[in-house]
């Protein structure tokens, strides 16, 4: 019995889904070493963009940093200074080794430097990831309603189904509104929403730039704002997988498998981690530069 518990534990299944993963991913790279390798000239002489919209990718991770510190100050009833928004961005890279997991501990461990208590961190932690997901899916939703021919491949179920959310979703929203109108002190939650929101607007944007500009890829700006925001959702969830690595390029294959060709969405989702990845770096070292200096 206790064997059968073991293999069943979270653990396990955090390793089974990322190996599931990797192997899907490589197996499309695989399948379609051809279109990948025909797009290598346009990556290599296109260095200095990607180089650019890394440095976009950081300040857009300095807008999630503030949305946390906006949330920390809240719960804490202190006025916070831009430390914070360095540890935020210090501590991103943390979710590569091993998981997302850390990012969150890394900053815990070196907030709590600030006299921030432990039950504050966790709460500005829980309401981060909360607002996230729903800045996320809510706008996600949003989009397809309205703008539903980018996304015929779906199905009359799917439609039903995601506008019976839409009408939860506004239900909700609403008695949140006058939650916070009635309780003042939480309004820095709608504020940090509309944060995020930037986040997975302006991401949108540059996934629709990459696609149509760069490689020359039929993908609208609804259809890649929706894929890549989902998809980095998910990633973001889903524990054990180092940065997400693996499960946000699976998704946003999957999900764009009715628009484009498979071997040209791991393309486009191999260049949104590069400039991902080189932006968290960037972020790190001048963070931990600006940290050393105070």
């Amino acid at each position: 019995m206790a064997a059968i518990k073991n293999i069943l534990s979270s653990k396990y299944i955090k390793l089974f889904v990322f190996f599931v993963s990797m192997v899907f991913v490589f197996k499309v790279g695989l399948e379609n070493y051809d279109v990948i390798s025909s797009r290598h000239g346009v990556v290599v002489n296109n260095i200095s963009l990607l180089l650019f919209f890394s440095f976009v990718y950081l300040f857009l991770q300095s807008i999630l940093a503030w949305g946390w510190k906006l949330i920390l100050q809240g719960g804490s009833k202190s006025n916070l200074g831009m430390d914070l928004i360095a540890v935020y961005l210090k501590t991103a890279i943390f979710k590569y080794i091993p998981g997302n997991i850390f990012h969150l501990l890394g900053r815990q461990v070196i907030a709590k430097k600030y006299g921030l208590t432990d039950k504050v961190l966790i709460f500005s932690s829980v309401i981060e990831i909360l607002i996230l997901i729903l800045s996320s899916l809510s706008l996600s939703f949003f989009v397809v309603i309205f703008f539903y021919d980018s996304f015929t491949f779906l199905n009359d179920r799917g439609e039903f189904y995601i506008k019976t959310f839409m009408v939860l979703f506004f239900i909700v929203m609403f008695f949140a509104s006058f939650f916070f109108n009635v309780y003042s002190k939480y309004r820095y939650v709608i504020f940090s929403y509309f944060l995020c929101v930037i986040f997975f607007v302006v991401v949108g944007g540059i996934t629709y730039f990459l696609a149509n500009v760069l490689l020359n890829i039929n993908l609208s700006y609804q259809q890649s704002f929706v894929f890549y925001s989902i998809s980095w959702v998910v990633g973001f969830l889903v524990p054990g997988a180092p940065g997400g690595i693996g499960i946000r390029e699976s998704i946003f294959i999957l999900l764009s498998g009715g628009v484009i060709l498979e071997g040209d969405a791991f393309v486009l989702v191999a260049l949104l981690r590069i400039i991902n990845l080189l932006g968290e770096i960037f972020g790190f070292l001048l963070a931990s530069l600006y940290l050393s200096k105070r």
